[in-house]
């Protein structure tokens, strides 16, 4: 059973257990079968494998109840019932007041605002603990015009920026609806 779900109106977003997240690492067709849905092949890269490693290794070390925080959390586009990206945020701070989120999504399936709305879903969830009171994206290359474009939709504000980077915030109080 998944950790925890969020549906939006076009996407179901699934927190992968540590174990579902090394199931996707070794045999990712093994998960597909368990969630009874196809995943995307195009999402799998060694970059991903790394992050889903780095991810692994702190939800080991974290209570289960913190696990949400660290996981990636499947984007299933509903209506074809298909695991096109994913998205999360990179654990939790002292106190949780800020966290980092990071997401990639199927190219097939960009431009069609299911990363838009997953990510405000996904925030939204995160408001939601009183605890956290800001999101930031970080180092987000310059010419990463998609994401760029879901950041700025979702009211995110540069609060640094580099020759080839910019990191963006969004505030609790800030959070739009899109």
């Amino acid at each position: 059973m998944p950790l925890q779900q969020i549906i939006t109106q076009q996407t179901r977003l699934i927190a992968l257990s540590q174990y579902e997240l090394e199931s996707y690492l070794n045999s990712p067709e093994k998960l597909a079968e368990k969630l009874c849905c196809q995943l995307s092949s195009k999402i799998k890269t060694a970059v991903v494998d790394r992050a889903i490693r780095i991810k692994i290794e702190k939800m080991s070390k974290a209570p289960v109840s913190a696990h949400p925080w660290y996981t990636y959390w499947l984007t299933l586009i509903t209506h074809n019932n298909f695991g096109a990206g994913l998205i999360g945020f990179k654990g939790v701070s002292a106190g949780y007041k800020q966290v980092e989120i990071g997401y990639g999504i199927d190219p097939d399936y960009r431009n069609k605002g299911y990363t838009t709305e997953s990510a405000q879903a996904l925030i939204q969830w995160a408001f939601q603990d009183e605890r956290c009171k800001s999101v930031v994206a970080c180092d987000v290359l310059n010419d990463n015009l998609a994401s760029i474009r879901v950041l700025d939709k979702l009211g995110f504000e540069i609060y640094e920026r580099n020759p080839n980077t910019s990191s963006y915030i969004i505030h609790k109080k800030e959070s739009k609806r899109v």
